[in-house]
């Protein structure tokens, strides 16, 4: 079976791309991460509505992502 690209897997299954990019980030993979389509996703968000599930899923992943930010190295 063939990998999927990290902006394939965002347009194919937006919930299984938060969740890889959310173990990323906790496991300082940041090389590795759908850097385009996350700044979209932060800069959207302001933007468009989104469901409950939406932003409780987007939440989760902006949480881990400034938890590790904002960790001392």
């Amino acid at each position: 079976m063939k990998l999927q690209t990290q902006a394939t897997l965002y347009e194919q299954d937006y919930y299984l791309w938060i969740e890889t990019t959310i173990k990323k980030l906790q496991d300082n993979e940041f090389q590795s991460l759908d850097i385009d389509n996350s700044i979209e996703e932060l800069a959207t968000l302001g933007r468009s509505e989104k469901s409950f599930a939406e932003l409780s899923k987007f939440n989760r992943f902006f949480g881990e992502f400034l938890t590790i930010a904002l960790l001392p190295p």
